[in-house]
């Protein structure tokens, strides 16, 4: 299949060989607006609505669909202060320990192991640099294996999402064929 700006890339080719251009447009449409009707999404796509249920069965049941949330504005909430933390793990032999304890803090929001100087990469959330110095003393710094972390706070978030880039690929006859259509 093509795609409106290229082809795939291999990684995610390995990934959605099983999805058609349907499946895309569905999972689109979801990550604009996940409480769109099953009616409409059928609508959008040319399908039945029992039709986009099996579809969306099947895409959580393979795990492609994780979840429906409600994105929240923190701000909103109270919750002001955003950082990353860089962590610096002392040795391997502390790491499913430390990510455990990691999963089981609230305010930690994201945490990616990456490459350079620091073993993790964290996204936490607080109310204020006091409940952020409080997490940080007690709850990141005071873990067994963590040897050193760095803060960056974040002074404004100009873009910030959750959307999944997915370039829907353009249909041959032949592929429309192929599904009975």
């Amino acid at each position: 299949m093509f795609c409106e700006r290229g082809l795939w890339p291999n990684i995610i080719q390995l990934k959605v060989e099983n999805l058609d251009s349907i499946d895309l447009k569905i999972l689109s449409m979801l990550q604009e607006d996940c409480k769109v009707p099953q009616v409409e999404l059928a609508r959008s796509v040319g399908l039945s609505p029992a039709s986009i249920s099996e579809r969306l069965k099947r895409l959580e049941k393979t795990g492609i669909i994780k979840s429906y949330t409600a994105i929240l504005d923190a701000h909103g909430l109270g919750i002001d202060i955003t950082a990353f933390v860089f962590v610096f793990v002392e040795h391997p032999r502390f790491e499913a320990k430390l990510l455990e304890q990691l999963r089981a803090v609230p305010e930690v929001l994201e945490c990616h192991h990456i490459t350079g100087d620091f073993s993790l990469l964290l996204k936490v959330r607080t109310r204020n640099i006091e409940t952020f110095e409080h997490l940080l003393f007690h709850n990141i710094n005071s873990i067994p294996g963590v040897r050193q972390t760095k803060t960056t706070i974040v002074l404004s978030s100009p873009k910030e999402t959750t959307h999944i880039p997915m370039e829907i690929p353009i249909e041959s006859p032949n592929d429309k064929k192929d599904r009975g259509e």
